[in-house]
């Protein structure tokens, strides 16, 4: 686990000390944009699992 720790600190270390991050930046909004599209797509049509089965309503999804 310290190694993770020790390793996740580096990383991120050189990460910072970029002059540039032209690429994480260009990178980052299309993975953000993805993500919130998957998370309105799947509040809306959830998997059909137990775990999302609303016993209330006795439904999937909102």
């Amino acid at each position: 686990m310290i190694i993770v720790y020790i390793i996740g600190q580096i990383v991120s270390y050189n990460i910072l000390k970029e002059k540039e991050l032209k690429v994480l930046n260009t990178l980052s909004v299309p993975i953000i944009i993805i993500i919130y599209l998957g998370f309105i797509y799947l509040t809306y049509n959830p998997p059909h699992k137990f775990i999302f089965y609303d016993t209330l309503n006795e439904k999937y999804g909102i």
